[in-house]
Formats: structure tokens, C-alpha cells, sequence
């Protein structure tokens, strides 16, 4: 009789232990809180922290919205600063899907797409993959404009690739992305109100760069003496120095091509135009 009960009493201890590993599973395959997660996600530090919320995410019923989105982008900017550039574009892609595919749910905002793109596009340079990256910043402005929702990622983008025309010889292109650049800062917040400024006067440089590489010297410098009224007016003094020598910079390009040209159908220079050349030369 002592035996049996014996028996009996594993059985049921058995029993317990299968039920209490059932239960155990299912609490680990359950949907976590969403404040709870919100919680784990701001205090993460690594991706390890969050890889297990991801496949718990399947059986939530606030799947695919704003904290599912959150979740991704983090691990990807997680795998960034790693240095684990595939991953990070795995999951910012994928937060990029999530959003793309249910933009018609109240619980999602587009806001938070034009800086996936960005940072998307950032892990793309990392690997060398111009191509993809190109393609990325192209997102990240366009998508701002589509949604009117205009941050610094969409004018950084734009600038970027300006940088990039002027560096494979593409001036026009060049001009043509940081004049966009220029009229996108415009529209930044009054909170970004000194990195528009930088945005304005950079790109508007980088077209006279681009400008005297085509040889449009008049162009370049109709757009010097332009931007110097507008700071005057403005009362942005900071970067006129800069302004006046690149103009000084064509202004003496100009003299130095009008001599040549002189020289030509005059090949015997007279002393004081020699002295001319050398002055500008050194401006």
C-alpha cells in the first residue's frame, strides 16, 4: 500500500513538472507587454537584448505597428555601431517593409521612415556598396517630401549626393542636387535653424566649385555676389568670408582667362599686364 502511494505521488509530481515546462513554453512564446518592451527597448545595449522579442512579436496582436517598427530599427542601429553592417540593413529594411506594407494603420507613423533611409543608406557605404546607397538617400528625400515631413536625414541626403557627383566628375548633377538641398533646408524647424544656415551656405559653395569646373565663371559669380546681399540682409555675417574668397577666386580667373585670351591675339604682353596676372594669381 506504501508502495503504490509511492508511486502514485511520482506520478503526479511527473505530471506537474510536464504541465509546469508546458506553461514555461508558452509564457516564452507569449507576447510581451508593450510597455514592458518599450522598457527593454530604450535600455538596450546590445542586439542580444532584443533578438528574442522579435520572434515573440509574431503572436502579438500589436504587431507591425509603431513598437514592432521601434523594435527593428533599434536592432538595426544596435548592429551599426557594431559594425555588423548586413544586419543592420536586414533590419532596417525590415522596419522599412513593416511600415510600407500597413501604411494604412492609424497605430503606424511615416515620420520615422526618411532616417531609416538615411542610416540604411550609411550601412551601404560602409560596405562599399554605392549602387544601393544612392538608391537609399534618393528614398530618404523623396519620401520626406511625399510625406511633408522634412528633417535633417532628408537634407543630409541630399547633400550627400552632391558630394558624390562632384567627386566623379558629374558637376551638373552636382549643381542639381545641392541646389535641391538648399531649398529643402529652408523647410527644416526653427529647432534646426543653424544647421539649415550650414546646409544653405555649404551647398551654395559647392555649386560655385561645381560652376568653375564647367568654366561658368560668370555664373559662379552672380551666385556669390546674390548670396552676400541675402547674408547682409539677414544679418548672417559668419560665413561672408568664406563667400568673398571664392568670389575674389573668380573675379581672378576671369582677369587671368581675359589676359590669356588677349595674349593670343597679342603675343607680346606688356610689363604692367604681367605684373596684373601675377597679383591675381596669388588671390
Amino acid at each position: 500500500m506504501i508502495v503504490f502511494s509511492k508511486y502514485k505521488m511520482i506520478g503526479r509530481i511527473s505530471r506537474l513538472l510536464i504541465l509546469f515546462s508546458f506553461f514555461s513554453v508558452l509564457m516564452d512564446a507569449q507576447c510581451p507587454d508593450r510597455k514592458t518592451l518599450e522598457n527593454v527597448i530604450a535600455a538596450s545595449k546590445e542586439p542580444a537584448d532584443l533578438l528574442s522579442y522579435v520572434d515573440k512579436m509574431k503572436d502579438c496582436p500589436y504587431k507591425n505597428d509603431s513598437t514592432h517598427v521601434h523594435l527593428v530599427k533599434t536592432l538595426g542601429g544596435l548592429y551599426f555601431m557594431q559594425g555588423n553592417y548586413l544586419n543592420a540593413i536586414k533590419f532596417y529594411r525590415q522596419s522599412i517593409d513593416i511600415v510600407a506594407s500597413n501604411a494604412n494603420r492609424n497605430s503606424l507613423t511615416l515620420k520615422g521612415i526618411p532616417g531609416t533611409y538615411y542610416w540604411l543608406s550609411e550601412s551601404y557605404a560602409a560596405l562599399n556598396l554605392a549602387n544601393e546607397r544612392m538608391a537609399a538617400l534618393d528614398s530618404c528625400y523623396t519620401v520626406a517630401i511625399r510625406i511633408n515631413y522634412i528633417d535633417p536625414s532628408a537634407t543630409a541626403a541630399l547633400y550627400k549626393r552632391g558630394e558624390y557627383f562632384f567627386n566623379i566628375g558629374d558637376y551638373q548633377r552636382c549643381i542639381d542636387y545641392m541646389q535641391r538641398c538648399e531649398w529643402l533646408s529652408k523647410e527644416l524647424s526653427v529647432e534646426f535653424l543653424e544647421l539649415s544656415r550650414e546646409y544653405r551656405s555649404s551647398s551654395l559653395l559647392w555649386q560655385v566649385k561645381a560652376l568653375l569646373e564647367l568654366k561658368k565663371y560668370e555664373q559662379a559669380e552672380k551666385l556669390l555676389i546674390n548670396k552676400i546681399d541675402e547674408c547682409k540682409r539677414s544679418g548672417q555675417i559668419n560665413n561672408l568670408g568664406t563667400i568673398y574668397s571664392q568670389l575674389q577666386s573668380c573675379k581672378c580667373v576671369r582677369i587671368i582667362i581675359k589676359m590669356l585670351l588677349s595674349f593670343i591675339i597679342n603675343p607680346l604682353p606688356s610689363t604692367n599686364d604681367l605684373a596684373t596676372i601675377s597679383i591675381a594669381s596669388k588671390h
